[in-house]
């Protein structure tokens, strides 16, 4: 079983309608009010969190990736937005990594497959692309094209919304 074309391009053309449209302009003035970002997931998550701190910090935005599971969350959060992505929203190294983000003060928005999981109940921000879940016993294979758009639109939002506050 796989994520069919037409349900990834129906996943996508949702991110089109004024719901959508108002909560990205929502994150984005959020990701361009932070003194940074830090984007964090695990497995195909993670290249997706590495790929969002390039993007952002390409843009001119102070961001960085950290996608060790293991890696302890120690920090003055004040002014930082975590933006967690995971598919099952569930992944009990991810949930432990929030629970600090958010103990040390930071915003935190996450991107999940849906909003009926631990990490979207705990965010201050969540924006969830409703695709179906494909995975097996050993892993996920659920397309990460959903994630990655949403990555695109927030980089691109903030980085317009910041250039017009700028002139």
């Amino acid at each position: 079983m796989v994520n069919d074309l037409d349900e990834t391009i129906d996943c996508l053309k949702k991110f089109n309608t004024p719901y959508y449209q108002d909560l990205l302009k929502e994150v984005a003035y959020i990701l361009g009010d932070a003194n940074m970002i830090i984007f964090d997931g695990m497995g195909d998550s993670a290249k997706i969190a590495e790929y969002a701190a390039r993007r952002f910090s390409g843009n001119g935005f102070f961001s960085a990736a950290l996608t060790d599971p293991y890696q302890k969350v120690s920090m003055d959060g004040t002014d930082i937005v975590v933006v967690m992505l995971s598919i099952s929203g569930d992944t009990v190294e991810l949930i432990r990594k929030a629970n600090a983000y958010k103990a040390a003060g930071s915003t935190l928005i996450t991107i999940t497959a849906s909003d009926d999981n631990t990490l979207a109940k705990m965010s201050d921000y969540h924006i969830s692309y409703y695709i179906n879940d494909v995975r097996n016993e050993l892993s996920s294979h659920t397309t990460q094209v959903p994630a990655l758009s949403i990555i695109e639109i927030l980089s691109n939002m903030t980085l317009h919304m910041c250039h017009n506050t700028l002139q």
